[in-house]
């Protein structure tokens, strides 16, 4: 989006841009969350049809001829020059290289009174089901919820270093998903992920190097998501 040089955009901005976004919050870490905090209303604006849609607004209006258009900086050039990189549908595959589920980089409470509308639509994408529709869910799992009413204990399971490992079987299972994953010789490349680390980096961790990154890429998932 073109701005004046050395001129800093309004976050508020690009929030009024995008659909079912709005600002709020924590305003980007700039603002103490706490009990009296007001929730963020996701506003009602539908998604976009096409790309071209974008110079538009998404917030539409009985008379189509007089929509307003998104933003001063969005212009017929810029969409044309950024063509390549945007997209109003996803079509990204549903599975890794090697043909199997991906896993979820977005937490979700375990129990499934203490999940958002947001929660719910990231649960409902990240499952499968088994024989008898048993769901099988591919994202880890957070025990406990994060209460601000509770100066003393209510941090949650986030702030754990095992209960959310522990007390979730599933967490465990999805753990042990990636280190068969990561031993897996990737297609078109020949070697696995395990391959990729020296020798001399497995001397911790029952010798298999493996074991930093991925729980380094688990503590990051279940941290996630915190407000």
């Amino acid at each position: 989006m073109e701005t004046e040089p050395g001129k800093k955009v309004d976050p508020e901005v690009y929030f009024d841009l995008a659909p079912f976004v709005e600002h709020g919050g924590s305003e980007h870490g700039t603002v103490n969350v706490n009990g009296n905090t007001p929730p963020v209303a996701l506003d009602s604006d539908r998604l976009y049809a096409s790309v071209d849609e974008f110079f538009f607004h998404a917030e539409g209006t009985k008379d189509q001829e007089n929509r307003r258009i998104n933003h001063p900086g969005i212009t017929r050039q810029m969409l044309e020059e950024t063509r390549f990189l945007l997209t109003a549908h996803s079509r990204s595959p549903e599975v890794n290289l090697l043909d199997r589920p991906r896993i979820s980089l977005w937490p979700i409470q375990n129990d499934e009174g203490d999940r958002n509308v947001v929660d719910r639509l990231f649960a409902f994408c990240s499952e499968t089901t088994q024989a008898g529709d048993a769901r099988l869910p591919y994202y880890f799992q957070r025990l406990s919820t994060h209460d601000l009413t509770d100066i003393k204990d209510g941090y949650g399971s986030s702030q754990s270093t095992v209960d959310d490992f522990e007390e979730i079987p599933r967490n465990q299972d999805l753990y042990k998903y990636l280190q068969f994953v990561t031993d897996q010789e990737v297609p078109g490349f020949g070697k696995s992920f395990g391959t990729k680390i020296p020798a001399r980096s497995r001397s911790n961790f029952d010798g298999d190097g493996r074991l930093l990154p991925l729980r380094f890429e688990y503590n990051v998932a279940r941290a996630g998501n915190g407000e």
